[in-house]
């Protein structure tokens, strides 16, 4: 087996499950942390930032799970997944909202934009379906307002960056 088709393998179904469990352990893990924090419970989050630090490299094994799918298969859940951590990231981002932190809530909102504009165009990866990138649409027009009123006041080096939220998105959805 070549290395390219050793980077593209078939999950067995058995594999899919493993997958999905472990992801949803690690949202189920992050939301208790987030719901500590709201109540203010030790063991709560202590900003954006330390959440985003668990949010980044679950991210990050979601992407790989979509990139090792051999072409023309579909994606086994990925996207609900990244639509959900899209969606409740409004949340953490009001959440913490006084004590922003732009840099880094910024970063995985781009990672996010490029995950899913690379979705949209189906090239290297499974297509979004139409039904997912409604879903997506609504969450990136929410995800800007929140983030605008947010940052509001916060330091105009990140202006640009608020502006270029979900950017390759709306260049592939408007």
């Amino acid at each position: 087996m070549t290395e390219h088709e050793e980077h593209h393998r078939h999950l067995t179904e058995s594999q899919q499950v493993k997958f999905n469990n472990y992801v949803e352990d690690k949202l189920m893990h992050i939301s208790r942390r987030y719901v500590k924090h709201m109540s203010g419970s030790e063991g709560g989050y202590e900003s954006i930032s330390q959440l985003i630090g668990d949010l980044n490299p679950l991210i990050d094994v979601i992407l790989y799970s979509i990139q090792s799918i051999p072409e023309g298969e579909r994606l086994f859940g990925q996207d609900d997944y990244l639509l959900r951590i899209s969606d409740e990231l409004i949340e953490f981002i009001e959440g913490f909202g006084d004590r922003p932190e732009p840099a880094c809530t910024l970063q995985v909102l781009s990672k996010l934009d490029s995950i899913f504009a690379s979705l949209i165009d189906g090239k290297e990866v499974p297509q979004l379906s139409q039904t997912a990138t409604v879903r997506l649409s609504s969450i990136v027009e929410r995800t800007r307002v929140t983030v605008t009123n947010t940052f509001e006041g916060v330091d105009d080096d990140f202006q640009d960056g608020i502006a270029k939220i979900y950017e390759q998105v709306l260049d592939r959805t408007t």
